[in-house]
């Protein structure tokens, strides 16, 4: 903002306004050499707002008791927004109109999954419905009292209102939903070195310069056909313009505006990438909060259509704000910006405070912006006498709390050169742009403006403000962009390409390629070619990044087969390029196969009662399935069938042939084609059985949840049924004689609960009746269920307790609570009334129920104390009505009492030799202290002290008179209480104040107080004192009075840089000093320090390491990290570098630096000689070593030990790379899969296998494995390979097993061998367990009472077992087992060992060998 100091006249503020570079204001005017906190002006009384010439906005009380309507702000709670959001996201989810009841719902759940517009949309719809119950037409605010809508911000939870009453007023301020209500105040303006100060141009040389956002000020319109911003038509249309848009908010036409241009110029410099957008609300040099407002609501609408990333507000008024404040108008409304990524750069103010900021700036979620000088500007006003790049700005607003600084004078853009916090505060927003602009894929919301805001402090360069010497961050862009994206980035991207996901080989030319991108700056565009040759200058077209899926054609001939190669360039956002292409190749074979399919039917069920069934059809196909067709033609061909449909594998419903009574089989027949025509010639086909129901549906009835009782009519009523084909439609009726055919209406069936009325009458049982069809059509026998009724008719009971149970209040504004009880039926609404003699039917309004406290007026009557009484009734959900109220009495006793206060200077002290002292007012009042004013005038009385601005404890800066000369100085200080009592006297506190007429004093410190110096540059610390402060110094190495040095800067108390004289060789070196305090006092000798400066005859001393002490390499080129140091610095420091034992090529020293090795495999050793600016070189190299390995490594593998067979999945494989150093391997078993291909890659195990699992398929496997070198992972080994054998499942069992008693201890058990089958590695023997009294367990192991008979290897087809006990019953289990030790599960048998004959042994001996021969079965 740009203004003349507090005292300066309306011309005055004109000349600053149209001043030159050189314009000052009137000096009589300006404070006289310092800021200061204000000094008394025309007060504004409670609700008022100060007007641009100073004089008091009518207070809104006093204006609507004269019967004029005023226009106020309304702001809701955040309760309310919150629960609003809620209702409206809701009814988005389940389709519903606004306001339906819905279920509870995640807003933060649901906000990350979706877009930006639908967010905005529910956002807005949820503001509309809190507006619609507050100041609708049907509100009580509006209904009785007269509340109109001024002004609508349908995307700000707050409204622009005119109201005619101080009821009108009150019954908004009492709504539970309403924050606050404050009048609309009037807002005022808040007026080429300026770019390099804040290193806009460094930033914009690495590309940062706010492209793909715009920045949207709000101000005085502005002179878009300026060339400054692109010479713009009035459409916008032309090439070249830089404004996006353009609109006026004052109901006049758009103008071109001085102040306006100056503003959105800055701002286009600061970002010349970004879009400029122009929203006027200024109509002269005064606006109002709600135009403003107006223009902020256009910006939270459309921040995503124009991709707004800022929006400035030059603009404010002279408020006097100590802190941040929560409750201003423009606090919700910058937030709801901030949520869609856009911030609010505000300008401080003009008004010389030291303490304090103005609104709108002091919202919390604006960035708030001060000014300083962008150069040495001369004097430009009395108060800044002295000027100097960085040095704050005497008239800028500043407070602890202050975000950020910019130059704010003197600034020269699109032909109007001005000065203000309005210049600085557009350097904000192009800033915020071009951060904004920087994180291009970060989301539109709250946490990456929080980011960036952020980065521009923590990027800021730290200057320290002269008049209160505090600390504040400047813009700088490039140390911004920097502080959010990390060092400068010199580097290209890296990337990969993959084809079809890394498949080997592809039927189709049609192909879809995966590219990822990674660079510190974010990858920007890319270019994707078929050209292996091409180079990325010549590459086209280049297109914005994405790692979407890309579908791409490959090059060349379809009938071609072959290898076909796609190359990918990346480019940074600093425009950093890959000088070689990432690139993929896959081979192309012709696909000439048709697909494979099958069908199901209902999901693969056997059966069906409804010819109305789910088709579903699964195809697979290496180029893709494309169409398909779909038939109960049996004798359908590929030819024949039609019609032809995109294939999709989701089920869809089908019609089955055949008539519907005809039980018996149907089938479905379906044809599939891929992308490259091939069509199958035979169909695949499923079949199901359809089957004919005739049975109706079960079905029960449930009343209110099962419930035995109901007081109510209205009730739930659920219906329960099943049915073979499925259920169709469900009637439901009171009447005990309906049936089927006569009930009405018939709906869908659905299972969910339905609401339903009872029979009306006497209290008694009632019966619900429902019948339920099926899709078939038949219909369930008749359900029904009852339950009892007992009708409610006593109304609740209720409490009522005003401010909790107090006895006395002194405010006519209390809190209500009311506690009410209704156990039949529960409590519905209530109404409250001030009113004895109100009854039930009369009270107005009547609210639903609530137990939560609200605010409540009590009866003014005629302002004097005594007793005041709420009366409340209550209704409960069948409108039974208390008779009598619940009331409860509280004694008014009114505050009539100003606030008692006493005031303090810098403590208590008793003189002062400064001017600038510090204020702390203590005050105590009954009802709360509000406001205070603060003057030096004697004669000044309350209503004539100006401005008023909030009570605080802090401390308040002040500035004494400084006029006649020494002598004591009186501080007065009025104080208001909530309900507006003031004192009458005014609290005072004097001070002395002696006039300061001594210079500063000084300590000066060289090179940190060493005596020797080796080099010319040093620190040096100046230590200085004054009564009144210093303000500024000069340092010089010849400068032998004050008037004779130059360049004068503002103060420093920290150690800075200095460089003394290097010219005639070794001696002493002299820095001579000299201070100006706060009231112009100036050393006219010189304080020095004096250093002996020793020239340098060391030389340097350094390391070297090549590749971060990597020991190998495959390239030539490698990267040299140097360290050095020296006496004299690194200043001129050169160097020698070579792999030779002398060297002569001195170069400037870098690190790191790029050296080529020489060829040839082999260790390389490196040697640096380094050499100061004095000609000191080392006399012996620092050197390092690597070792250049250009061929890759050469390895073996070996699964399982060579063994032929293996039973696992998971095998051993031994991996060998002898003669070499690191390595790492990949391994696959796919025949096709090209190195460049194979993922993951893994070092190389030495002293232990690697595990390698081939998965579940049986047979021959092949490992292929690469190896390659560890540190540079480019030089890649054919591939090694070795097979195994897999056969992880076991022989089939033997056929049955024979067993028979062999004597009275023995039995015969006996099998058929070649029964066995095994496709693997071949069946190797049998294992025989058995088990007295019980079956073995499968496998055949011995365990437990389980024992297992040794058999040797092969093909043995019987055994006898001996050692049994005669009689006991036997178990015997014969298992297979193959080669690699699987084993079958095994067939038993069981025999009883008794006595037998020989004849008897014999039998079953022969018959045992005829089973093992196969001959017999068992």
């Amino acid at each position: 903002m740009a203004r003349a100091p507090p005292h300066a006249t309306a011309v005055a503020l004109l000349l600053l306004l149209a001043g030159s570079a050189g314009s000052v204001v009137d000096p009589a005017a300006a404070p006289s050499g310092k800021r200061t906190e204000p000094e008394p002006a025309a007060p504004a009384a409670a609700d008022g707002r100060a007007d641009v010439a100073g004089a008091a906005v009518r207070p809104l009380a006093e204006a609507l008791a004269a019967g004029e309507p005023r226009k106020v702000i309304v702001t809701f709670k955040q309760a309310a927004v919150d629960s609003a959001l809620e209702a409206a996201a809701s009814a988005a989810a389940i389709g519903s109109a606004p306001g339906r009841r819905a279920g509870t719902s995640s807003i933060a759940g649901r906000a990350a999954n979706e877009p930006a517009s639908a967010r905005a949309e529910v956002r807005a719809r949820a503001f509309a419905d809190l507006k619609q119950n507050v100041i609708s037409e049907g509100s009580d605010a509006v209904r009785r009292h007269g509340v109109a809508v001024d002004r609508e911000l349908p995307n700000l939870p707050l409204a622009v209102v005119s109201v005619a009453s101080a009821d009108a007023l009150e019954a908004l301020r009492a709504d539970p939903s309403v924050e606050s209500v404050v009048p609309v105040g009037i807002k005022t303006r808040a007026l080429a070195q300026s770019l390099p100060l804040i290193l806009q141009p460094q930033a914009a040389t690495r590309g940062y310069k706010g492209a793909g956002c715009s920045v949207a000020i709000i101000d005085g319109g502005g002179d878009y056909w300026s060339a400054a911003l692109g010479s713009c038509t009035d459409d916008l249309s032309n090439a070249g313009c830089r404004v996006a848009f353009k609109q006026d908010f004052t109901g006049t036409a758009f103008t071109g505006d001085a102040h306006g241009t100056n503003v959105a110029v800055t701002a286009a410099r600061v970002a010349p990438g970004a879009k400029i957008i122009l929203l006027d609300v200024f109509a002269g040099d005064t606006t109002t909060d709600d135009i403003i407002l107006a223009a902020v609501d256009w910006v939270v609408q459309n921040a995503a259509t124009y991709k707004i990333c800022s929006m400035n507000l030059s603009l404010g008024d002279s408020s006097f704000n100590t802190a941040k404040c929560p409750g201003s108008a423009y606090e919700v409304p910058f937030a709801e910006a901030r949520k869609r990524g856009v911030i609010a750069a505000v300008a401080s103010g003009n008004d010389y405070y030291g303490s304090a900021i103005s609104e709108p700036a002091c919202a919390p979620s604006a960035v708030s912006v001060g000014a300083v000088h962008d150069a040495n500007n001369g004097a430009f006003d009395s108060c800044d006498t002295v000027t100097a790049a960085d040095r704050v700005c005497c008239f800028a607003n500043v407070a602890p709390f202050l975000d950020m600084l910019a130059p704010g004078a003197i600034i020269t853009a699109g032909g109007y050169t001005m000065s203000g916090t309005s210049m600085a505060a557009p350097h904000v927003a192009g800033l915020m742009a071009v951060l904004r602009a920087a994180r291009p894929n970060a989301p539109a919301d709250n946490a990456t403006a929080t980011e960036v805001i952020a980065a521009a402090k923590n990027g800021g360069t730290q200057v320290k403000d002269w008049f209160t010497q505090r600390w504040f961050p400047r813009a700088n862009v490039d140390g911004a962009v920097t502080a959010l994206l990390g060092a400068v980035d010199t580097t290209p991207p890296t990337g990969t390409i993959r084809i079809n996901g890394g498949a080997a080989s592809t039927p189709a030319l049609n192909v879809t390629l995966t590219i990822t991108g990674a660079d510190p700056s974010g990858v920007a565009s890319m270019c994707v070619t078929n050209d292996a040759a091409a180079t990325a200058a010549a590459c086209a077209p280049w297109t914005a990044f994405s790692a979407a899926p890309l579908p791409w054609t490959l090059q060349g001939p379809a009938d071609a087969p072959g290898a076909r190669t796609v190359s990918l360039f990346l480019r940074d956002t600093p425009g950093n390029t890959m000088a070689a292409p990432a690139s993929a190749q896959i081979s192309y074979a012709p696909d000439l196969t048709p697909p494979t399919a099958t069908v199901s039917i209902n999901g693969g069920a056997a059966g069906t009662f409804s010819l109305e069934v789910q088709v579903a059809v699964s195809a697979q196909d290496p180029s893709g399935p494309a169409t398909m067709c779909v038939t109960n033609a049996a004798a359908a061909t590929a030819e024949g069938c039609a019609p032809w449909v995109p294939y999709s594998s989701a089920p869809f419903p089908w019609t089955l042939a055949g008539p519907a009574d005809g039980v018996g089989p149907r089938t479905v027949l379906a044809f599939v084609a891929d992308s490259l025509g091939n069509a199958m010639t035979a169909p695949a086909s499923a079949t199901i059985e359809f089957l004919v129901d005739a049975e109706g549906p079960s079905a029960a009835v449930v009343v209110a949840d099962g419930a035995p009782l109901t007081r109510a009519l209205d009730v739930s009523v659920r219906i329960e049924a099943t049915d073979a084909t499925g259920l169709a439609q469900m009637c439901a009726t009171n009447a005990a004689a309906a049936t089927a055919e006569g009930c009405a209406p018939w709906v869908p069936y659905s299972s969910a609960p339905f609401p339903w009325t009872l029979e009306a009458g006497p209290d008694g049982e009632r019966t619900v009746y429902a019948f339920v069809s099926d899709t078939l059509g038949y219909v369930s026998a008749r359900a029904s269920d009852a339950i009892a009724y007992e009708a409610d008719v006593t109304p609740p009971t209720a409490t009522v307790a005003i401010n909790g149970g107090a006895a006395q209040t002194r405010l006519l504004a209390v809190s209500v609570a009311v506690t009410a009880e209704d156990a039949a039926s529960g409590v519905a609404q209530m109404c409250a009334t001030n009113d004895v003699a109100a009854s039930a039917e009369g009270c107005a309004p009547w609210v639903a129920y609530s137990a939560q406290p609200f605010t409540w007026q009590l009866d003014a009557a005629d302002g004097e104390g005594g007793p005041r009484a709420v009366y409340v009734f209550v209704s409960d959900t069948f409108a039974n009505v208390m008779a009598a109220p619940a009331s409860a009495q509280i004694i008014y006793a009114p505050d009539r009492t100003p606030p008692n206060a006493t005031v303090s200077i810098n403590g208590g002290a008793g003189v002062t030799t400064s001017s600038l002292v510090f204020l702390e007012v203590a005050a105590e009042d009954a009802s709360g202290l509000d406001k205070m004013c603060v003057t030096g005038d004697a004669a000044v009385t309350a209503a004539g002290c100006g401005p008023w601005f909030n009570y605080t404890t802090e401390v308040v800066t002040w500035k004494l008179s400084t006029a006649g000369g020494s002598g004591d100085r009186t501080v007065y200080v009025f104080v208001s209480d909530t309900l507006g009592n003031t004192m009458a006297v005014p609290a005072t506190a004097t001070i002395y104040f002696s006039v300061d007429s001594s210079p500063p004093e000084a300590t000066v410190k060289l090179a940190n107080g060493a005596s020797t110096t080796k080099t010319a540059a040093i620190s040096v610390l100046v230590s200085a004192f004054d009564q009144s402060g210093v303000d500024e110094m000069c340092v010089s190495n010849t400068a032998s009075s004050a008037a004779a040095c130059s360049p004068y800067v503002a103060y420093n108390d920290a150690a800075f840089s200095w460089t003394l004289d290097a010219a005639g060789g070794d001696g002493n070196r002299t820095v001579r000093v000299f201070l100006v305090d706060g009231v112009g006092n100036r050393n006219e000798q010189p304080y020095t320090a004096t250093v002996y400066f020793d020239v340098d005859d060391t030389p340097p001393t350094g390391s070297v390491v090549i590749n971060n002490n990597n020991p190998h390499t495959t390239v030539t080129r490698v990267s040299l990290k140097i360290s050095a140091s020296d006496d004299s610095g690194l200043t001129g420091l050169k160097m020698c570098v070579s792999e030779a034992a002398t060297c002569t090529a001195l170069v400037s020293y870098a690190s790191p630096y790029a050296f080529v090795l020489s060829s040839g495999d082999g260790v390389k050793t490196v040697n640096v000689w380094l050499v100061d600016r004095f000609g000191n070189r080392m006399a012996q190299p620092v050197s390092d070593s690597i070792n250049l390995a250009t061929k890759g490594p050469v390895g073996s593998v070996l699964l399982e030990n060579g063994a032929s067979w293996t039973a696992k999945r998971t095998v051993a494989a031994a991996l060998a790379v002898p003669n070499y150093g690191a390595s790492e391997y990949c391994w696959t078993t796919s025949a096709t899969l090209a190195a460049s291909a194979c993922t993951p890659w893994a070092v190389t195990p030495t002293s232990w296998p690697a595990k390698f699992d081939l998965g579940t398929t049986q047979g021959l496997r092949t490992v292929r494995v690469w190896f390659r070198d560890y540190y540079q992972k480019t030089l890649v080994s054919p591939a090694a390979s070795d097979s195994v054998s897999v056969d992880t499942l076991a022989p089939s069992n033997t056929g049955a097993v024979y067993a028979a008693p062999y004597g009275a201890k023995a039995a015969v058990v006996a099998w058929n061998p070649s029964t066995a089958v095994d496709g693997g590695s071949g069946r190797a023997g049998f294992a025989l367990s058995y088990r007295a009294g019980a079956i073995p367990a499968a496998g055949c192991l011995a365990s437990g009472a389980t024992k297992a008979v040794p058999l040797p290897p092969g093909d043995l087809g019987s055994v006898t077992v001996t050692g049994l006990v005669t009689g006991q019953t036997y178990y015997f289990r014969v298992c297979a087992y193959d080669a690699v030790g699987n084993r079958a599960a095994g067939v038993y048998a069981k025999a009883v060992p008794a006595v037998q004959t020989a004849a008897a042994r014999a039998a079953a001996v022969a018959k045992a060998a005829s089973v093992a021969a196969g001959k017999v079965g068992a």
